[in-house]
Formats: structure tokens, sequence, C-alpha cells
């Protein structure tokens, strides 16, 4: 049985992703991303690289007293998936801005978004960073944005449900 989220989670959730503390591993140095800030530290580590996600395969809702998410196989899956496509990734992990969760994700390299978004569907995320060489950090959340939810500039809205393409379809978002 999978196990819901505590109520109020979808509403909350992308506010609680918004203010999490993210952090990508290079050389034994953990290095800080904030959403809707530039990653330069970041792009000039991998000058290649056109594009950028951080993914999990844990869930913040369900994760343990202890900062402790219980998501190891499901990890070991993540990571099979992406040496499967050849995607290269880092370490990388979000951490709640009041230390209640942290969660240990991949931080990968040059994902087409299609692909990225399949990725996020099918390691069951609500949200996943998810952004372009040169622009701000963007929050990518699964689903309509609920009512109660305000409007930001740096969350990008999508239909989690496959075109018929496969592609993921972006939900259009009112300006704050």
């Amino acid at each position: 049985m999978t196990p819901s989220p505590a109520p109020g989670c979808a509403t909350h959730l992308p506010d609680r992703l918004l203010h999490a503390d993210y952090r990508w591993e290079l050389e034994g140095h953990w290095r800080v991303l904030r959403i809707g800030a530039p990653a330069p530290d970041l792009e000039d580590a991998f000058p290649e690289a056109r594009r950028f996600g951080l993914l999990s395969a844990a869930k913040p809702g369900w994760a343990q007293a202890g900062g402790h998410a219980p998501a190891t196989d499901g990890d070991r899956a993540l990571q099979r998936t992406l040496d499967g496509l050849g995607i290269r990734y880092r370490p990388a992990c979000a951490i709640s801005d009041n230390r209640t969760w942290k969660l240990y994700g991949w931080l990968v390299l040059d994902p087409e978004t299609t692909a990225f978004d399949r990725l996020t569907r099918g390691f069951g995320q609500a949200g996943a960073l998810l952004w372009a060489r040169g622009q701000a950090v963007r929050l990518r959340m699964s689903g309509p944005r609920p009512a109660e939810a305000p409007p930001h500039a740096a969350i990008d809205w999508i239909d989690p449900s496959p075109s018929a393409d496969g592609g993921v379809t972006a939900i259009p978002t009112p300006s704050p």
C-alpha cells in the first residue's frame, strides 16, 4: 500500500520545496542551489551541459523523523534508470528549511525535458528542479496549481499525464 501524504500536502508542498536548501556534490564539496537564482558554479563545472535537473526517488511528505527518507530501493532504481539512459549525474540533496526532512537525490546533466518529466512521473515525484543553462533554477510541479497556492515566478506547473507523443503538457499559469 502506498502511503498518503499529510493533509494539505499538495497545497503546502510547493512552498516547502521553494524554501528547501538544495545542494549538489563535486570532488567532495557540497555546493548550493537556490530556486529563482542562477547556478554559475554548476555551469562552470559542466560547461558542455545545456540543461540541469535535480530529482529524487523519495517523497518529503513521507520522510521519517530525523530526516531519513525510506527510499533506498527507489534510489537504486533511479540510478539504474539514469545509467541506462546514459544521463550523467552527481549526488544531490534537499533539506527542509526547518530541518524536518532531507531527501537524497541526483543532479542530472543535460536531461531532455520530456525524458526528465517521464522520470519525475515514473518515480512518483510531485516536484523536481529543471532549468536551462544561463537561466535561474526552476521548480517544476506536477499537476495544476492548487487554488490555495499562490502563483510564483520560479514554478512551472505541468500536466502529469502523458500526451499522445509521450511528452508532458505545460499548464498555463497566470502571472503573479
